[in-house]
């Protein structure tokens, strides 16, 4: 769907199915922007180096030095 489709079914007076246009053509926009958030979060979390985890036991040491 296209915003093109959008704005020729409100001028032909097809309010319902130019609503139906227009919520998959936000939905659209929403999953694709909801997508690339997603690649960026990931790409932040798991593109790096990864965080070396303390475990109980290397904390306990070091507590005790």
């Amino acid at each position: 769907m296209t915003t093109r489709q959008f704005i020729d079914q409100l001028a032909a007076g097809e309010s319902a199915l130019a609503k139906e246009t227009l919520e998959n053509i936000i939905s659209g926009k929403a999953f694709e922007a909801l997508d690339a958030y997603k690649k960026e979060m990931a790409a932040g979390i798991f593109g790096g180096q990864p965080e070396e985890i303390e475990t109980e036991e290397e904390v306990e040491v070091q507590e005790a030095e």
